[in-house]
């Protein structure tokens, strides 16, 4: 407990910078934002509505913040291979503490933001014509999905960056990303042609789980993310079964090549 406790706080001090900025990035964008697009822009809506649109989508994008962070503690890491060879711990170890700082960091701006954007509703004066169940309830729901895709992004993002990294100690980076390409687009290829079947629809839609059925993401607000979560489902049993065994091999795997990738 005492080495996870050292290395999720390396972690941090590393990246605590990065983080800071995030947190003030976000405040930005929820608070300020909405000021800016009706200003600046002249653009029509009261400040609540653009609030939501910029809040929401902000949101969103954050679907990618975990694998942004785990790629770039690895990186960091990177330019240090010694660290990882003399350590005492396994490489699971360590893979797992990034990952895991990388989770709590996606979780927490997940959450800040969506407290800037209540907050954002109470200037507007818009937040006492909001009830719990069509303004938080949609919101925590939305936040908890778009959190558990993010760590199957991670997982799946994990695996192809490990592919690449030791691909390119052997063949450079010109060939290397054209080749993890290839084994990208096949694998989609694949997933594609087995989703396709249905063999994992009865699967993925076994018992769903949500607290409401009011979308977050509606098509007039946010057109490109409105689909994002379908029928405001935050997972399903099945679908946690399967997608949590995909993320978990895809996290091992990664971790098996990585080693590889140090030890060359």
């Amino acid at each position: 407990m005492k080495s996870w406790r050292g290395l999720l706080r390396k972690e941090w001090m590393m990246l605590r910078r990065s983080v800071t900025i995030l947190a003030i990035l976000s405040i930005l964008i929820v608070l300020v934002g909405p000021s800016v697009v009706g200003q600046l822009f002249d653009v029509p809506g009261e400040y609540a509505a653009h609030a939501f649109i910029l809040g929401g989508t902000w949101i969103g994008f954050q679907l990618f913040l975990g694998v942004s962070i785990l790629f770039m503690s690895l990186g960091n890491e990177l330019k240090r291979p010694d660290i990882w060879l003399h350590s005492p711990i396994s490489m699971y170890g360590l893979t797992g503490a990034k990952v895991a700082f990388a989770a709590i960091v996606t979780a927490g701006s997940m959450v800040w933001s969506g407290m800037l954007l209540g907050i954002a509703f109470i200037l507007s004066g818009e937040g006492g014509s909001i009830s719990f169940e069509n303004g938080v309830l949609p919101l925590l729901n939305t936040i908890c999905a778009l959190f558990l895709r993010s760590l199957f992004i991670m997982g799946v993002g994990f695996f192809f960056w490990s592919v690449y990294q030791v691909l390119r100690s052997r063949y450079g980076s010109f060939l290397s990303t054209i080749m993890t390409y290839i084994v990208l687009a096949l694998s989609m290829v694949v997933w594609e042609k087995l989703r396709v079947t249905g063999i994992f629809e009865p699967l993925k839609t076994f018992m769903p789980v949500k607290w409401t059925d009011v979308d977050f993401y509606q098509e007039s607000h946010s057109y490109f993310l409105a689909g994002l979560i379908p029928g405001s489902v935050i997972f399903s049993v099945g679908g946690l079964l399967l997608y949590g065994a995909v993320t978990v091999a895809s996290f091992m795997a990664g971790s098996v090549l990585f080693e590889k990738k140090v030890r060359l």
